[in-house]
């Protein structure tokens, strides 16, 4: 795995890594295990048609990390309010250091933080993809938000 070191508050050193190959680009069908429970979230017994947006992070968290994440659940909140409020688009931050969240990182081919859409259909994952050029635009907010929501809008259209 490809680290880049991040210097938090001058002092402290976090370790904190960039998706580096084009392996976890695209979507792909999935027969993982990613219909186990994420923590207390019943999301994967719902009826009817569901979008997840994920977000992957480990324990130590350096900025970048966090801005994309917040970025992120900015965008799912705001472009996607409606959907939200139906309960149609969910927006999850996990720890895959966690236990319970681990293997996450086999089911989508984690190799960072990672922004990762998933399709569900009546509690059984249809499709997903990572979005690893949340990476490249963490330090431009607006084309950050225009590639998530226009990601977001995509695969909402498989959904029609």
């Amino acid at each position: 795995m490809v680290f880049a070191v991040c210097l938090l508050g001058g002092l402290s050193l976090v370790q904190c890594s960039k998706p580096r190959n084009a392996a976890n680009e695209g979507t792909a069908t999935s027969e993982s295990n990613a219909d186990t429970t994420a923590g207390d979230t019943t999301i994967y017994a719902e009826k009817g048609s569901k979008l997840v947006a994920y977000y992957f992070h480990g324990t130590f968290r350096c900025p970048t990390c966090l801005s994309i994440e917040k970025l992120s659940k900015e965008t799912v909140e705001t472009e996607f309010a409606d959907l939200v409020k139906e309960g149609k688009v969910v927006f999850l931050s996990l720890n895959y250091d966690e236990s319970k969240n681990a293997h996450f990182g086999d089911d989508y081919k984690l190799t960072a933080p990672s922004l990762v859409l998933s399709l569900r259909n009546n509690g059984k994952e249809v499709t997903w993809k990572n979005l690893p050029e949340v990476w490249d635009l963490a330090h431009n907010p607006p084309a950050l938000r225009e590639y998530v929501a226009g990601e977001l809008q995509q695969m909402l259209m498989e959904t029609q």
